[in-house]
C-alpha cells in the first residue's frame, strides 16, 4: 500500500469518485471476446471431428400429446364388440396374475362375462355377490386343492355387479381383480 492510501496494481478513482463509465470497461482486452466461427467443442467419446453439416441431428423428443387427438394406437388388438373385450381383458388378467380364472357375475348371480376356460362357472357366479356383500366367505376347492377367491363390487348405469377372480397368489390375485374390475368398468360403459 503506498502513502496515498492506494494499492498498488489497481486502478485509482479519481477523489470526486467519478470513475471510467460503462463504456470504457468494454475496451478491455476479454470483453466481448468470441470464438471463431469454425470452433466445434470435442465430442465426449474422444471421436474426432468433422464438418458440422456431416453429422446427424441430434433425435427429436417425442410429441407432446393434444387432447383428443392420440397419437398412437397402445392396444395391439382392440375388439368391436364388449363381450369380446371383457373376454380379452379377462384372460390378459388370468395370464399376467397367474389365476385359474375371471368372472364377472351381475346381482342375482348369473354370469355376466368370464375369462376363457372350460369349466362350468353357474355356481361361482352365484355365491360372488353373497362374497361380495360380506356376507359369506366362500372357500373353493378345485381339483382337491383350496383356491383363494377375491371378489370386488363395481357400479355400471345403477347396476351392481360382482367381479370375482380365483386361484394365483394373494398380491396377485388382489391386484388384477382391481385391474380386472376398472377394465370391466370402462370396457361397459364404452
Amino acid at each position: 500500500m503506498s502513502s496515498s492510501g492506494a494499492v498498488s496494481g489497481f486502478a485509482q478513482l479519481p477523489p470526486n469518485g467519478a470513475g471510467p463509465g460503462f463504456a470504457d470497461l468494454l475496451d478491455g482486452p476479454h470483453v466481448g471476446h468470441t470464438l471463431a466461427p469454425t470452433y466445434h467443442p470435442a465430442p465426449e467419446n474422444g471421436a474426432t471431428h468433422g464438418n458440422p453439416a456431416d453429422r446427424e441431428a441430434p433425435p427429436s423428443p417425442a410429441p407432446l400429446p393434444r387432447p383428443g387427438k392420440p397419437l398412437y394406437e397402445r392396444r395391439r388388438n382392440r375388439f368391436q364388440d364388449t363381450k369380446s373385450a371383457l373376454i380379452a381383458a379377462f384372460d390378459g388378467a388370468v395370464s399376467r396374475g397367474e389365476l385359474d380364472l375371471v368372472v364377472i357375475a351381475d346381482e342375482s348371480g348369473f354370469v355376466v362375462s368370464q375369462s376363457t376356460t372350460d369349466l362350468d362357472l353357474t355356481m361361482l357366479a352365484a355365491v360372488a355377490p353373497l362374497v361380495g356383500r360380506g356376507r359369506a366367505r366362500a372357500t373353493v376347492k378345485r381339483d382337491g386343492q383350496e383356491r383363494g377367491l377375491s371378489v370386488k363390487t363395481i357400479e355400471v348405469l345403477g347396476e351392481t355387479l360382482y367381479v370375482a377372480c380365483l386361484g394365483g397368489k394373494f398380491g396377485s390375485r388382489e391386484r388384477e381383480l382391481a385391474t380386472s374390475a376398472n377394465a370391466a368398468k370402462r370396457i361397459l360403459l364404452s
